[in-house]
């Protein structure tokens, strides 16, 4: 039997998910810098994504996992379509800057 409460393995689960925060905010931050940097053909929206990384990157230093949770739930709620759409191109753009660098 687990020395651990479901209590004890909820927080711990928090907290490794809390700790993984910063270095989403830095590949979110590496990514932003990589749109301004490359943002002559289509500057108005490579600015505006990563002005929107940029903020994402902060709300994500400023706020623990619950409030990120919680923020996440409503702005889905908000706009379902939206946040599926600008999911599927975070993800896209992360898997191609991954697959680059590596």
């Amino acid at each position: 039997m687990s020395d651990y409460s479901v209590t004890d393995l909820g927080r711990m689960t928090v907290n490794q998910a809390d700790s993984r925060r910063e270095p989403i905010a830095k590949t979110l931050n590496k990514t932003a810098a990589t749109l301004h940097d490359h943002a002559e053909t289509v500057a108005g929206i490579a600015h505006a994504a990563a002005n929107k990384l940029e903020a994402t990157a902060n709300f994500l230093r400023e706020n623990d996992l619950e409030s990120v949770i919680d923020s996440a739930k409503k702005l889905a709620k908000r706009h379902p379509v939206q946040c599926l759409a600008a999911v599927t191109i975070v993800g896209f753009v992360v898997a191609r800057l991954v697959r680059k660098s590596n």
